[in-house]
């Protein structure tokens, strides 16, 4: 069984660092939803939380990083560094090609979404663990993400560190996804981040909502 923490404090962050930076798997209250949390390029990370979700392969995570580190796992372009100045720490995953420092492996098509934090929480443990960080929602594939600390206690057993602070959470909605690896950039999902307000600063924004991520 993980180790688990009821609320937010200095100690719980810097055990959940620890063990990202050791290649575990944490349980913690992101901006959206409760999420699993990895490391990029540790494969047995990776492949843990594939496991526990009982999701496919072919649906990778996406990174959690900040517009300092950004650069270290995508290849940026003018219109995510606008949409980042804009919208970051907003939950806006922004999609975009890999660079080399990510393992192929990792999503196997060679793109990757990219978001950001704005709860405190989250954005230490992207400021302080040493590589790339995966997020995903904790659930089973297919099913309702958690919002609450006592339905994520059902995957205690499955994770190093959980911390359980339903106060963390800043929306309980998705996040935006938008595909910068064409032009003009297309939102494939609407959530925190309206399609209005980005259609206002990209010109000839393309909407497709048929395509899952």
């Amino acid at each position: 069984m993980g180790s688990f923490h009821p609320t937010y404090s200095q100690a719980a962050v810097d055990e959940a660092v620890a063990a990202l930076n050791a290649g575990g798997v944490t349980l913690l209250p992101a901006d959206t939803v409760y999420g699993f949390f990895g490391r990029c390029d540790i494969k047995e990370s990776t492949e843990r939380v594939y496991d526990i979700k009982q999701r496919d392969r072919g649906k990778p995570f996406g990174i959690y990083t900040n517009e300092r580190k950004v650069e270290q796992w995508v290849q940026m372009n003018d219109n995510a560094r606008l949409l980042m100045k804009t919208f970051w720490p907003k939950a806006m995953t922004v999609i975009l090609p890999q660079t080399d420092a990510l393992p192929d492996w990792f999503t196997g098509i060679g793109t990757v979404g990219v978001l950001t934090a704005a709860n405190p929480l989250i954005t230490e443990v992207i400021e302080r663990v040493d590589g790339p960080i995966f997020g995903t929602t904790v659930n089973y594939s297919g099913e309702p993400s958690i919002i609450h600390a006592t339905d994520a206690m059902h995957f205690l057993d499955k994770v190093d560190v959980m911390i359980g602070d339903d106060s963390i959470i800043v929306y309980n909605e998705s996040s935006t996804i938008v595909d910068c690896t064409i032009d003009p950039p297309a939102v494939i999902r609407e959530g925190v981040v309206a399609t209005a307000d980005i259609a206002r600063v990209i010109d000839g924004l393309g909407i497709d909502f048929s395509r899952r991520r």
